[in-house]
């Protein structure tokens, strides 16, 4: 009857052992302290190569700077790439030039 078919479903269903289990786990945690080390070599590249022009900044001395902070609103990380991205990309282009 219905308990013979409910053992033979359970029968057929693959167990995960605990040792499948630990190593998912030991790969999982690899993954992320791999990505954090490729994420600060990266920016390690990165802030060699990036200058930023804080002129704007500090030009009305620090008085300025609190207005200047108090002016900045939050924007959506897509907002923020449609903005950067032209920049970046005329920039790889001309270093790239630059090197051929």
């Amino acid at each position: 009857g219905d308990g013979a078919a409910a053992a033979a479903a359970a029968a057929r269903v693959p167990r995960v052992l605990s040792q499948d289990v630990l190593t998912l786990k030991s790969l999982d945690r690899k993954c992320k302290e791999f990505s954090k080390d490729v994420h600060g070599r990266i920016s390690e590249v990165i802030n060699r190569h990036l200058e930023l022009d804080l002129s704007d900044f500090f030009g009305g001395g620090l008085a300025a700077v609190g207005q200047i902070v108090r002016s900045f609103c939050p924007v959506t990380a897509r907002d923020f790439q449609k903005k950067l991205s032209p920049s970046c990309r005329a920039r790889t282009m001309a270093t790239t030039s630059a090197f051929s």
